[in-house]
């Protein structure tokens, strides 16, 4: 359920009761609601967002330039698998989070020609994926491995990143490969 109070939430991961959302409204938490993904498509992908503040830098440019060459691929894929909606553009690990709770049904990160060798850092996608997976997502890299968090601080292993709402995983892997 979206936020319609636009106070945010807490996204509540614990191993004994799964993954939940207590939404902030009126200077409390509401109870925890279970999440769930995986439930009918919203049929919208979540694509990644460079804050706009920090474009100042080379190094930002560069990465937002990187983003919009990935852009046909990335849609592509979306379209692969039957989402047709314009992309809704998040920043932070919110983006997982709108997947767990059914406002997005996709989130691709993948390498452009130029940027093969970039590799994602660890505390960008951990959580995410743990609060997506709990809710019943589905969270790999291009290729379908699943994500390494062993390997450093750098996911040295994996080669980009397929979050979905798990329903569409395995139709957005067979689009990445052909």
């Amino acid at each position: 359920a979206a936020d319609l109070v636009g106070k945010g939430a807490v996204d509540d991961e614990r191993e004994a009761v799964g993954e939940g959302r207590r939404a902030l409204a009126r200077g409390i938490l509401a109870p925890c609601r279970r999440l769930r993904s995986g439930r009918a498509s919203a049929n919208v992908p979540v694509l990644p967002l460079r804050k706009g503040n920090r474009m100042h830098t080379p190094e930002m440019r560069a990465a937002q330039i990187d983003d919009i060459r990935r852009l046909p691929e990335q849609l592509a894929a979306a379209r692969a698998v039957g989402i047709t909606a314009p992309p809704i553009y998040m920043d932070s690990l919110a983006k997982y989070g709108a997947i767990a709770r059914g406002d997005g049904d996709l989130y691709l990160r993948l390498p452009s020609a130029s940027s093969l060798h970039r590799h994602e850092n660890i505390w960008d996608h951990a959580p995410g994926a743990i609060v997506l997976e709990e809710a019943g997502g589905q969270v790999s890299d291009r290729h379908g491995h699943p994500l390494d968090f062993t390997s450093g601080i750098k996911m040295f292993n994996n080669v980009g990143i397929v979050a979905s709402n798990g329903i569409l995983h395995d139709g957005v892997l067979r689009a990445l490969r052909s």
